[in-house]
């Protein structure tokens, strides 16, 4: 049917390290997300990251990093090599958008 699967917020809750390496040849893709992270993190975030991207390549994966909310971090992550990316730098929700998600479905 032409879905995709990825795994969500990876590094976090269930989705650990361990669960992704279990599930690899399961999924299509992961999703990483990092609140707040700023170019001048520290060197251990950030090759934390890489670690993230390297097991994404290695596996033939799709690595998404969400949460991009400035210029200096999506050109910082472009030239890491992560070329998905998405969050409020590229746009905030449509009204529309938000009036589906308020629509009660189970009526």
């Amino acid at each position: 049917m032409g879905y995709r699967i990825f795994v969500d917020d990876i590094g976090t809750g269930r989705n650990t390290l361990s669960h992704v390496q279990d599930n690899v040849n399961l999924v299509d893709g992961i999703k990483f997300a990092w609140p707040h992270f700023k170019e001048d993190s520290c060197q251990i975030s950030i090759s934390f990251l890489k670690e993230w991207d390297n097991l994404a390549k290695k596996n033939n994966l799709a690595f998404v990093f969400e949460g991009v909310e400035n210029v200096d971090t999506q050109i910082l992550l472009q030239k890491m090599g992560i070329i998905y990316q998405q969050g409020w730098f590229f746009g905030k929700p449509r009204e529309d958008m938000i009036e589906a998600q308020n629509v009660n479905l189970f009526v």
